[in-house]
């Protein structure tokens, strides 16, 4: 060995010497995989933790360690900015138009965005128009760009049970988006009246009250009117619950044969007008991280219906909707959520580890078949839930049909008894 090089060894000695093999492949691959990571979730791009694991196997460890803790402060970071725009907002707030569109009444907010009724010159026709709410909203790439591909995913959907997108555009700064307007309310306000009163609702009610949302406390229905003259939906049946869900399952299943999930089905996203025919609105590009400003839950609203594999940072697919969709039923049907808790922590571990109260403890009258179909549909495990949103419309199409669902057989004793023993079997594996 050359003098010069036992000089380099003394010199080094105790130091790790860097290879360039090492360079790429230890703290700066950790580095720029945590980069990425962070830069993707700005973007709403909802990366998974395992993805990345699968990528770089050998910094498995490490990477399971740094990336959720990225995920919180990035989840901290929008929610936190969201909040901030969300104050800067006027509680009276009406641009007056924009573009060939009369701006009329407002008629809601969520995390992203203010819904206006109103009207569309020449034609006269009464639509929905959804502006995000901050002028020079371009300057503002991480809400314009979701907003954006929010437009642009619902636009492709056409399905009689999706609120169709007609036009998109930008005026004065504004970006806004126009949809049919839905003269009807949604779920969370058919649970609020079936709460306060057990008469059926009345047609000509829900299309007086269009997306007003007023509670039932409130609302004129509380006192004798015309309203209770009309034509009757029977949505106090059971029949008449699961022919509503049937319509949104139908939705998401095209939704997701196009592969777009929703992400966010929850009552308040449910529109019924005074026909009968049900909406799916507001599909959540990315995740809920902006979805938390609900009126009476600001913590817990989207979370509340939120499937555990999402908690737990797991792959998810067209059945974490179908578990959504399920908790809606079990509110509709029982009048109360699956889990009663508020506080956020508390309420994400319920989802994840405690079982929800029985539907026929809540609804002794409830048909066995109904309630396993509901049970089957929010089971926690995605494997034991229905595979799709098909097969959750056709099990509860063989209810109203008076046929035997697929999970009423599944749910005689036998069958319950081998999956707790593959289960047992499994979890014994894996130790």
């Amino acid at each position: 060995m050359s003098e010069s090089s036992e000089f380099d060894e003394a010199e080094l000695d105790g130091f790790p010497i860097t290879t360039p093999s090492d360079a790429n492949g230890g703290r700066d691959s950790l580095e720029m995989i945590a980069s990425e990571f962070s830069e993707r979730a700005r973007a709403s791009d909802v990366p998974s933790i395992e993805e990345y694991v699968r990528a770089h196997p050998h910094l498995a460890e490490q990477i399971r360690e740094i990336l959720p803790m990225v995920a919180t402060l990035e989840g901290w970071k929008i929610r936190k900015e969201s909040e901030c725009l969300k104050r800067l907002l006027p509680e009276e707030f009406s641009p007056g138009r924009l573009g060939r569109y009369e701006i009329l009444r407002e008629l809601g907010r969520g995390g992203m965005g203010v819904v206006y009724e109103a009207r569309e010159d020449g034609s006269n026709r009464h639509v929905a128009l959804k502006l995000l709410p901050w002028r020079f909203a371009n300057a503002m790439p991480r809400w314009s760009e979701r907003f954006r591909r929010e437009a642009e995913t619902i636009a492709r959907l056409r399905h009689r049970n999706i609120v169709p997108i007609f036009d998109y555009a930008e005026s004065d700064g504004y970006m806004y988006y126009v949809m049919q307007l839905v003269e009807g309310v949604d779920l969370r306000w058919i649970i609020d009246r079936l709460k306060h009163e057990s008469a059926v609702v009345y047609a000509n009610e829900i299309h007086r009250l269009g997306r007003q949302m007023e509670t039932p406390s409130k609302s004129p229905t509380a006192e004798p009117s015309p309203f209770r003259s009309g034509r009757r939906l029977t949505l106090t049946s059971w029949m008449g619950f699961a022919k509503l869900i049937v319509q949104a399952a139908q939705a998401l299943d095209y939704a997701h044969r196009q592969g777009v999930l929703h992400n966010d089905i929850k009552p308040g996203n449910l529109m019924l007008d005074a026909t009968g025919q049900l909406f799916v609105a507001d599909f959540g590009i990315g995740g809920d991280w902006t979805e938390e400003f609900e009126t009476n839950e600001p913590a817990a609203g989207t979370l509340r219906y939120t499937a555990p594999e999402r908690l737990r940072d797991e792959p998810f697919d067209g059945r974490s909707d179908v578990y959504s969709l399920g908790a809606t039923l079990y509110e509709l049907a029982t009048r109360r959520p699956m889990f009663t808790v508020q506080d956020r922590v508390a309420l994400a571990t319920a989802i994840l580890e405690d079982s929800p109260p029985s539907v026929r403890e809540l609804q002794p009258k409830m048909p066995n078949q109904f309630a396993a179909v509901i049970h089957k549909a929010i089971a926690k495990n995605p494997a034991e839930r229905y595979q799709s949103a098909i097969e959750f419309a056709n099990d509860l199409l063989r209810f109203v049909h008076g046929q035997v669902t697929e999970a009423s057989i599944e749910n005689r004793w036998w069958n319950r008894l081998k999956r707790f023993l593959a289960r047992r079997s499994s979890q014994s594996e894996q130790t």
